[in-house]
């Protein structure tokens, strides 16, 4: 761009340059917390050996009896963790995020004097990775007070990593990373940015300029959009543009992300993300969430900002499941189906229970692939295992059930199920609150 006199008009903008990721940052790095006393290493290699699926190449324990490595191959994937061994002192847990501790739970961790730091680079699936990481915390450290995720900046209860570890499900992509809401005291802006994607290889996420009535339906995009880039095929290139879903009236939301230091200049002032809010942190690895609301804006690069759709956020947009995440839910629903049996039906308890139906041929190639997975509602179980559930809406593709039909199902019929215990809806990522202490 030139002035009247055809000279260069000079770019205002500060040249800004992205700093290198720090070391929780380029590592996951969780801290597990010890309960009690006693040294936890001795036999430590044996107990990591004796974790199914681990294979172990080598381990080293280094002179000070303190800290090691070992490399070991999970699932066709070699890896190498470090860990190291030593005082602990506990952070204030009503500042941290993270998973509800129970009363008890709290106060051990209040009293740990000791943990166990892990650290361990993620590559391929960082679902994978992440399991794979909890798996050997969980033998490393068999007293567990919780892990303090450092590169999500979260802590995990002991009775989800005992589940996890556990597992042949990986965890939710929910559970890798924290979204974090900085308010500004001085006007109503929100600052929506996440902790813990940068370790999986993808960027960490966010949006300006969000404010408290938009923030939810800010926080759930955000949300869709990192589960769309953990469950992505490693191949993607995250640089297109990502169709996520609908809005309620049938606007399609197709997120594109642009590094942190070039969108701040598609803003205005910023009260917050701004280059001083940078100075120390989130200044590396990170992007901003921009949306295209047409094919143009698409072909044009205009991208444009999420609070143009504020007014439908929050009418029930439609998200879009990978089918990897689909395929994930469904394992762990039916790996988890014992605490539906045992707390589903209890005196203060009941349990929905979300069935694949065969479609009517009629639908097949509708995008249902030729089922409607619909939710029943789980009235008793038969001595064989199966169990009797009632629908409780009217199908859209199964012409010849109706809403309040009842059926006898197997756990190879579940898809999904939620047990409503005690004022909490459980479902199965996290079934172990069921038996928290």
């Amino acid at each position: 761009m030139s002035d009247f006199n055809g000279k260069k008009k000079p770019d205002l903008k500060p040249k800004v340059k992205a700093q290198p990721p720090q070391y929780w940052e380029e590592s996951s790095f969780m801290i597990a917390v010890q309960k009690g006393s006693g040294y936890p290493l001795d036999n430590i290699f044996d107990r990591i050996a004796s974790v199914r699926g681990i294979k172990l190449i080598e381990a080293k324990l280094d002179d000070d009896k303190s800290s090691g490595s070992v490399s070991f191959s999970f699932d066709g994937d070699e890896f190498v963790l470090r860990f190291f061994y030593g005082e602990f002192s506990c952070p204030d847990p009503s500042e941290m995020f993270g998973q509800h501790l129970s009363e008890n739970e709290l106060g051990h961790l209040r009293e740990a004097e000791y943990a166990l730091t892990t650290a361990m680079d993620f590559h391929g699936s960082a679902q994978k990775c992440y399991l794979v990481q909890l798996k050997l915390i969980s033998a490393m450290m068999p007293s567990l007070a919780a892990v303090l995720d450092e590169s999500a900046e979260k802590i995990l209860s002991p009775g989800f990593v005992k589940m996890a570890a556990s597992s042949d499900v990986p965890p939710s992509p929910e559970v890798l990373y924290s979204v974090q809401a900085v308010s500004d005291e001085n006007s109503d802006e929100v600052w929506l940015h996440t902790h813990g994607l940068c370790r999986c290889g993808i960027p960490e996420l966010e949006i300006l300029q969000s404010d408290s009535a938009s923030c939810s339906g800010h926080y759930d995009l955000m949300k869709v959009v990192a589960g769309y880039m953990l469950s992505r095929d490693n191949s993607e290139d995250l640089s297109q543009p990502m169709f996520v879903g609908r809005l309620s009236d049938g606007t399609p939301i197709v997120v594109t992300l642009l590094p942190w230091e070039q969108g701040i200049w598609e803003y205005g002032r910023l009260n917050l993300g701004c280059l001083r809010d940078r100075e120390e942190s989130h200044n590396s690895f990170s992007s901003i969430i921009f949306l295209y609301t047409c094919e143009e804006d698409e072909q044009q690069e205009k991208r444009r900002k999420v609070d143009i759709y504020n007014s439908l956020w929050d009418d029930n947009p439609m998200y879009y499941l990978s089918n990897a995440e689909t395929e994930r839910m469904m394992a762990a629903a039916r790996e988890r189906f014992d605490y539906l049996k045992k707390f589903g039906l209890s005196p203060e308890g009941n349990a929905i229970v979300k069935i694949g139906l065969d479609a009517d041929e009629k639908y097949f190639g509708e995008g249902n692939e030729n089922r409607e997975h619909i939710w029943f509602e789980l009235k008793g179980f038969e001595p064989d295992g199966s169990f009797r559930a009632t629908l409780t809406q009217e199908p859209y593709y199964v012409s010849d059930l109706h809403e309040g039909d009842e059926g006898v199902f197997t756990v190879n019929d579940v898809t999904d199920w939620r047990v409503y215990f005690r004022g909490d809806m459980i479902n199965p990522d996290n079934a172990y609150l069921l038996e928290q202490e």
